[in-house]
């Protein structure tokens, strides 16, 4: 069995390519069963956000799994498995937990210590529990990753500020253009919107509208945000044409501020406009870019003003990196400590030493003659003791473990080899 990470992300794939690739939730739940249904493939988790979208499996030793991926996604989306089979990248084993507990600690993100990676990844871990994908190996390995992340969060100063999608695009857009008094269309209610909402009532916005699907949706981020009006999805031209600032985050699949519908409308404004696409597929249509009074920003032009900010705070980042290459060390040893063939000899070892040092401990009060046997009935004790263990642990597999097998290998070490927590004195 081996853990498998394959997956695009801004680093290496360009927005096209990672638009197609951004799959709705009922598009992961869909993969996530054709991946469960494949033979081979153990267990298996998607963590799809506007920059990513990467896929953690564990599958037998000898599979071919990026081959696997590529042919499920084909079966859904042939155009996306183009673009996977052209920029994928596969990480292996102790790479691939590195690589995960990064991700988790905002150290592969766009804006460098992010915090809201962490619940994107919390919310991918409950959709592949939803979806029954997980097992015994993924729930440790995601919660070392969650432990990988505070761990980052708590010895380094990278995740004590702002730091998100949501305040790279206010401070991006203070770069353009005057916030304080400004007109602001804000489309999506969702928890992008709310980030990026509350730093623009923050800076003294004067004006804002919350334009959703579900006028119910911008009603309850109007009261949580205490500020701006909800508005009918209806209304979206007549706001396009008197905001300053157009904010995009939904997640719609298909582009909602079309040339075809907006660029007649767009063209004949008075004074410019900024809109900042940060939904991943696009909510924008490119094309609009092209018009005079548009000036168009998206997920990738964000990437190029905030690149720079990563040579910020080096001694921070090289703390956090060893942070995370400890934890998935720690998670590899524990890995490698459960291999069947490793575990029955430790096993045998420790309670052979265990048997003669209780002989020699109660050899004082048999003769000499008396010693070697002894030994030999401490010895002979021990492995009566240890043979339903070791019978068992052979029966069930070979020296690589199953993902069912892990958790027998775990709780074999846990009883019969390590030293229960000492309890707390009370005070």
């Amino acid at each position: 069995m081996k853990l498998v990470c394959c997956g695009v992300s801004f680093r290496d794939a360009p927005y096209e390519a990672r638009e197609k690739l951004a799959f709705s939730e009922e598009q992961q739940r869909h993969l996530l069963r054709g991946l469960l249904r494949t033979s081979g493939v153990y267990e298996g988790l998607i963590l799809c956000t506007c920059n990513r979208t990467e896929l953690y499996l564990t599958v037998e030793k000898t599979a071919d799994s990026a081959g696997l991926l590529e042919e499920v996604i084909r079966g859904m989306d042939p155009s996306a498995a183009d673009s996977w089979h052209r920029y994928a990248k596969e990480y292996i084993g102790a790479k691939a937990v590195e690589h995960l507990f990064a991700v988790a600690a905002g150290l592969d993100s766009q804006m460098l210590g992010e915090h809201q990676i962490i619940s994107q990844l919390k919310a991918a871990y409950a959709l592949a529990n939803e979806e029954q994908t997980t097992r015994y190996l993924f729930h440790r390995l995601l919660h070392r990753a969650f432990r990988a992340s505070k761990e980052v969060r708590s010895r380094t100063i990278l995740q004590s500020g702002t730091i998100s999608l949501g305040a790279a695009a206010v401070e991006l857009a203070w770069k353009e253009m005057s916030l304080p008094g400004a007109k602001v269309l804000l489309l999506g209610a969702g928890e992008n919107a709310e980030l990026v909402g509350r730093l623009l009532v923050k800076v003294g916005i004067g004006q804002l509208w919350i334009v959703s699907r579900r006028l119910e949706s911008a009603r309850q981020l109007a009261a949580a945000l205490r500020f701006g009006q909800p508005a009918e999805f209806a209304s979206l031209g007549d706001l396009l044409g008197q905001a300053d600032l157009a904010v995009c985050t939904t997640a719609s699949p298909t582009p909602l501020i079309t040339a075809a519908e907006h660029s007649y409308l767009l063209a004949q404004r008075s004074r410019p406009i900024l809109i900042l696409d940060l939904a991943m597929p696009r909510d924008v249509d490119p094309a609009l870019g092209q018009i005079a009074q548009v000036h168009l920003f998206n997920l990738d032009d964000l990437n190029r003003q905030t690149e720079a900010s990563r040579s910020i705070q080096v001694e921070q980042i090289q703390l956090a990196e060893r942070i995370v290459a400890e934890q998935a060390q720690q998670f590899m040893a524990w890995l490698d400590s459960l291999q069947t063939a490793e575990l029955i000899s430790e096993l045998s070892s420790r309670y052979r030493q265990l048997a003669q040092k209780e002989a020699r401990r109660y050899q004082r009060y048999f003769s000499k003659s008396e010693h070697a046997q002894l030994q030999r009935f401490a010895e002979s004790l021990a492995r009566k003791i240890l043979h339903g263990p070791i019978s068992y642990l052979k029966q069930c597999g070979g020296e690589e473990p199953s993902a069912d097998l892990l958790g027998v290998l775990d709780v074999v070490r846990k009883m019969l080899l390590e030293d229960p927590p000492k309890k707390r004195k009370k005070e």
